[in-house]
């Protein structure tokens, strides 16, 4: 059984004459007998409360906005609604539920009722819940025939057929947009104007989503006939049925249609209309039918279309992308902004469409998963404008060589050497800057960074000082200064599309996932994680675009990690792997070594896991790199402490914090600390634990994560054991 959250609550409701049975349960249980409440209705005072809904809606102004009062008073009556509609057991079910997902599983005869913002007295239903609707269609004696979704989706977006309505051109400009960078997962088509029906009816069994942004006509009295308006007539309900006929239909149809008269009134019948229209799409074999019961503002519009799809395309359970697209809205424009009311699913919330990324679970603070294992050696972020630092002819010039070797004293004596002759020397200041990174004094490096950046600006060199923005950015994160790394980040990005550096444009972009991976916005790293390995791919050919699709490769691998999904995380590292000895850069194998052993130690293979980490330690230490050396103590701790042995991870504790004391790492002292702290509870000892704990919370306080609120709740439960 899932967790209570995720599972699904049904409510059917069948109507008989002047009655309502109905029946609330766990879409998971299979019981033998269910109790079915009678509820007596009044058809009259129902439909009269639905007018009244319709007309509080119609007050709305051109922007789709309520005043105050109408608002309060239009609660008002979908609570009135809610509390004729249902029997008291259900609505108290209702109302204490922790489910997140419910289905509406609903007669023909009473689909037309505003079942979406029935109001409970303190939430709307669909607000309260990932919401879906399931119809008891009579006379079909069939099955629909279900396709299984492609790997990746496919989606048609067909807008403004006839050419007259611009808001839908932008619609799915702006959709397309959005997706576009996310080719991995969706391959996307649209066409904009002089769509024929032909060219729809021909095509659409191609696709998994199909949007629709255009005109419609819906006949209450011929249902048959209503359809979308295209140039040379229509798509109606009943040629829908017969393209169902004979092959697979998409997984979800997307109906952002208004009718013809655009005048954005909301009829009586307007669900009674659409559905006849939907009803043709479910029949034919649609799981999932989305449609909206009025004109909509364009921008809430187009914003609601976007937020949806990237939410579904995170993987998100379609029910939940839908309610998170109406929050959007309301974020945006507020609740008195109709709009968010306006839309209706057919389907069940919670079908995934998208198998690639899911709804990221947090995780508990570990600092080696979020921190150090992005500290991948710079060797070739100074190649990030596809410039190699050569002090030497060859790729593997000597300065390479002593840095491969961990020979630090050396370089830092070289570079000086270069220096004093050439203060502006562009390589040595970059280098020296990654020198005093691997040593953990990063106000030096920082120094360096600056000097770097700003000789290449004198220099008129933008494409180095890019790069140079790129490493300050890192060491300001490294350091928790979390605001001036996003600063910089950004200043880089857009300076990299300035002089279409892509190469430098794509390590910011995964630097900045690394910064949103710290926020525990997981969906937004990965987003940015997609953009910069198709700049990757394109010109992997390139030596330095290949070295950095394997760090693209490298970081998915942490997200499904921190994810739990281990098979597609060693799928990633894997590819990490063969690209990082493909390009010969044996200090991120220490990282890759790392990783592996976090996953063994997941799946409770603690040899494993001990190998993969003391791997990672040898290299740490040939490389003489002492922030990722502390991290591995760190984690070698972590697993002695999960396998109970709590000496030794004692032990790699304090190897790690001896190497703590002498250098630059906050955010690596505070998880040593905040280790030392479970350590000691674990042991019974209350008072070492709090006061590790507490060293820890000094050290987040003042570094704008979430982990300052973590500890400092684990310190309050600790007190109050």
């Amino acid at each position: 059984m899932t967790k209570t959250a995720d599972n699904c609550l049904v409510l059917e409701i069948e109507q008989e004459k002047e009655f309502l049975r109905m029946c609330i349960f766990l879409k998971e249980e299979a019981a033998t007998v269910r109790h079915y409440a009678r509820v007596e209705v009044s058809l009259p005072e129902i439909n009269r409360l639905h007018r009244s809904i319709i007309l509080f809606l119609n007050k709305a102004d051109r922007f789709g906005t309520l005043d105050a009062q109408t608002v309060q008073d239009l609660r008002k009556i979908c609570q009135l609604l809610y509390d004729q509609l249902l029997d008291k057991a259900v609505k108290d079910r209702l109302k204490e539920a922790r489910e997140k997902n419910l289905v509406l599983s609903l007669d023909e005869s009473i689909a037309y009722l505003p079942w979406e913002i029935l109001f409970d007295g303190k939430d709307f239903l669909c607000l309260k819940f990932n919401l879906g609707r399931s119809m008891r269609i009579k006379d079909v004696g069939f099955e629909p025939d279900y396709k299984a979704p492609s790997q990746p989706l496919n989606m048609l977006i067909l807008a403004d057929p006839q050419g007259d309505l611009e808001s839908c051109a932008k619609e799915a400009g702006d959709i397309k947009n959005s997706l576009d960078n996310m080719r991995e997962v969706i391959n996307l088509d649209f066409k904009i104007s002089n769509i024929s029906s032909e060219y729809v009816k021909k095509n659409m069994r191609d696709y998994d989503i199909l949007h629709y942004a255009g005109h419609a006509e819906y006949f209450l009295d011929r249902p048959q006939d209503s359809g979308w308006v295209l140039e040379d007539g229509k798509l109606k309900a009943k040629d829908i049925l017969k393209i169902g006929e004979t092959g697979s239909m998409p997984t979800l149809v997307f109906a952002h249609a208004c009718e013809t008269v655009g005048t954005g009134i909301i009829e009586l019948e307007s669900e009674k209309e659409i559905y006849g229209l939907a009803r043709s799409f479910l029949i034919s074999g649609v799981r999932h039918y989305i449609a909206c019961i009025c004109k909509i503002p364009d921008q809430a519009s187009r914003l609601f279309a976007r937020e949806f799809y990237l939410n579904l395309i995170q993987d998100k359970p379609i029910g939940e992308a839908l309610k998170d697209a109406r929050l959007s809205l309301i974020k945006e424009y507020g609740q008195n902004q109709i709009s968010w009311m306006a839309y209706i699913i057919f389907g069940d919330p919670m079908f995934r469409l998208s198998r690639h990324i899911g709804s990221l679970p947090l995780k508990r603070h570990n600092y080696r998963s979020l921190i150090i294992k992005f500290a991948i050696t710079v060797f070739l972020l100074s190649a990030g404008t596809g410039l190699f630092f050569k002090f030497t002819s060859g790729r593997f010039s000597q300065v390479d060589f002593l840095y491969e070797q961990g020979r630090n004293q050396q370089l830092i004596a070289f570079c000086n050497n270069i220096l004093s002759k050439d203060k502006d020397n562009l390589n040595a200041l970059s280098r020296m800057g990654e020198i005093f990174q691997r040593l953990g004094k990063w106000d030096n490096s920082l120094e360096y960074y600056f000097r770097y950046a700003q000789a290449s600006e004198r220099k008129k060199d933008l494409q180095h000082l890019a790069s140079g923005l790129v490493k300050i950015a890192w060491v300001y994160y490294l350091k928790g200064n979390y605001p001036q790394a996003f600063t910089f980040y950004n200043r880089a990005i857009e300076l990299a599309q300035k002089t279409a550096d892509k190469l430098t444009e794509a390590i910011a972009l995964r630097k900045l996932a690394v910064w949103y991976m710290d926020k525990e916005d997981y969906e937004k790293a990965f987003q940015l994680l997609l953009k910069s390995s198709e700049i990757n791919r394109k010109y992997q050919n390139i030596y330095a675009y290949r070295y950095n699709l394997a760090c693209d490769y490298f970081d998915l691998g942490l997200i499904f990690t921190d994810k739990e999904d281990l098979k597609t995380a060693k799928e990633f590292y894997g590819k990490s792997l063969h690209l990082f000895k493909d390009t010969r850069v044996p200090s991120e194998l220490s990282d890759y070594y790392s990783n592996m052993g976090e996953i063994c130690q997941l799946n409770k293979e603690y040899s494993k896991a001990e190998d993969f980490y003391r791997l990672s330690l040898n290299m740490d230490k040939k490389l003489g790199n002492l922030p990722s050396e502390a991290a591995t103590y760190n984690m070698i701790g972590e697993l002695y402490l999960e396998m109970k042995d709590y000496t030794r991870a004692e032990g790699n504790f304090k190897s790690s914090l001896q190497i703590q004391q002498n250098i630059e790492d906050p955010m690596g002292k505070a998880s040593v600390y905040y280790n030392f702290g479970q350590l000691y509870n674990e042991k019974g000892q209350k008072q070492l634990a709090l006061e590790y704990l507490a060293k820890a919370q000094g050290i987040y306080k003042n570094i704008d994560t979430p982990d300052y609120q973590a500890v400092t709740q684990e310190i309050k439960e600790l007190i109050n054991k």
